[in-house]
C-alpha cells in the first residue's frame, strides 16, 4: 500500500513538473506576451528591485508619467481603467520595492473618485490581477483558479489557443508607444470624440457630487500607507485637451471645483500634495502633445514631465539636478 501511495505521489509530482514546465514555455511564446502586452501586465516581468518613483492610476497615469529625471528609477503600476481599489492592492503587494523616501505619484483622472465601474468591466479586468498579485490582494479571489494559473496557465487557458501559440509563428504586437506614441490628434478629431466621453466615462459618474465611497477609502488607505512608509505622496491630475475637460464641465459646471476640493482635503489630511494640471493653459490646446483627446503622446509626456518634476523641485519634494 505504501509503495502504491509513493508511486501515486511521484506520478503527481512528475505531472505537476511537466505542467509547470509547459506553462513556462507557453509564457515565452509571442501569443502569451501579446496577451500580457494587451492587458498591461507585461511590464511586471521587469520590476526593478528598488523604485525611486512609483506611479499609480489608470491609463492617464500610464501614458503621462513615464519620463523620470535622470538617475531616478521609475515604475508605473497604472493600467487601463484601474481604480484606486486596485492601486491600493498593487501598492500593498509591491511596497518592499519602493524605497524609503521615494516619490509616490497617484494620478487622478477626471472620472475619479466619482466613477462606478460597470460589473462587466470589473469581471473583464479581474484576470490580469491573477498574474501580478497574491491571492490576499485580489478582490473576490477564486483560490482554485489562482492556484491552477500559478502552477501552469495550461490549466486555465483554452487548449486550442495554447496549441496555436506553439504551432503558429505569431508576430509580437507593438507596444502602445510603438503603435501610437507619435500620433497627434487634430482639433476636429478631438471635437468629434466628445460623445464618446459621455457614453464611456461620464455615464458611470452616477452620484455626483457624492464620490464613490470605495474609491475614497482606497485613496485614504494609500495615503496612510505612504505616510507609514515615509514616501512622499503626490496626488496629481495630468494635462488634458480642453475638448475633454469641457465634457465634464458640460455635465456639471462645478465638476472640477468639487473634484479639487475632495482631493485637496485628502492631501491635507495625510500630509500629501495635490497638483492639478488638468486644464493647464500650457497644455490644453497643444494638439501636437496628444495621441488622443486625453492621453499625451511621447513628446507631450516628456514636456509635462519637465514641468511636473520642476514644480516638485520648487516645492522641495524632489531633489534638484
Amino acid at each position: 500500500m505504501k509503495r502504491l501511495l509513493f508511486k501515486c505521489a511521484l506520478l503527481c509530482l512528475v505531472l505537476a513538473g511537466l505542467l509547470h514546465a509547459g506553462g513556462e514555455a507557453y509564457k515565452r511564446t509571442n501569443a502569451y506576451r501579446n496577451f500580457e502586452r494587451e492587458d498591461g501586465t507585461e511590464i511586471f516581468r521587469s520590476m526593478p528591485d528598488t523604485i525611486d518613483i512609483a506611479v499609480f492610476g489608470a491609463s492617464h497615469g500610464r501614458e503621462d508619467f513615464k519620463f523620470p529625471p535622470e538617475g531616478s528609477t521609475l515604475f508605473n503600476f497604472s493600467m487601463s481603467l484601474q481604480t484606486s481599489v486596485y492601486d491600493l492592492r498593487l501598492m500593498r503587494e509591491y511596497q518592499d520595492h519602493i524605497r524609503p523616501g521615494a516619490l509616490v505619484v497617484i494620478a487622478v483622472s477626471p472620472i475619479f473618485p466619482f466613477y462606478v465601474p460597470p460589473e462587466e468591466q470589473v469581471e473583464e479586468q479581474q484576470p490580469r490581477y491573477y498574474r501580478v498579485l497574491s491571492p490576499q490582494n485580489i478582490a473576490g479571489v477564486d483560490l482554485g483558479l489562482y492556484l491552477r494559473q500559478r502552477l501552469s496557465p495550461l490549466l486555465t487557458e483554452d487548449p486550442a489557443d495554447v496549441l496555436a501559440a506553439f504551432l503558429e509563428d505569431d508576430p509580437l504586437e507593438p507596444t502602445i508607444d510603438e503603435e501610437s506614441g507619435y500620433n497627434q490628434i487634430t482639433p476636429e478629431s478631438a471635437r468629434n470624440r466628445k460623445p464618446n466621453v459621455f457614453e464611456l466615462q461620464i455615464a458611470y459618474v452616477q452620484d455626483f457630487p457624492e464620490p464613490n465611497p470605495a474609491l475614497m477609502e482606497a485613496y485614504r488607505e494609500m495615503l496612510a500607507l505612504c505616510r507609514e512608509k515615509g514616501w512622499k505622496a503626490v496626488l496629481a491630475a495630468p494635462p488634458y485637451l480642453k475638448e475633454y475637460t469641457d465634457c465634464f464641465a458640460e455635465f456639471s459646471p462645478d465638476y472640477f471645483v468639487v473634484q479639487e476640493a475632495l482631493m485637496e482635503d485628502l492631501a491635507r489630511e495625510y500630509g500629501a500634495v495635490y497638483l492639478d494640471y488638468s486644464r493647464d493653459p500650457d497644455f490644453d490646446r497643444r494638439y501636437d502633445f496628444y495621441r488622443d483627446m486625453s492621453h499625451m503622446n511621447l513628446a507631450g509626456a516628456e514636456a509635462f514631465s519637465r514641468r511636473f518634476y520642476g514644480d516638485l523641485r520648487e516645492m522641495g519634494l524632489f531633489p534638484g539636478p
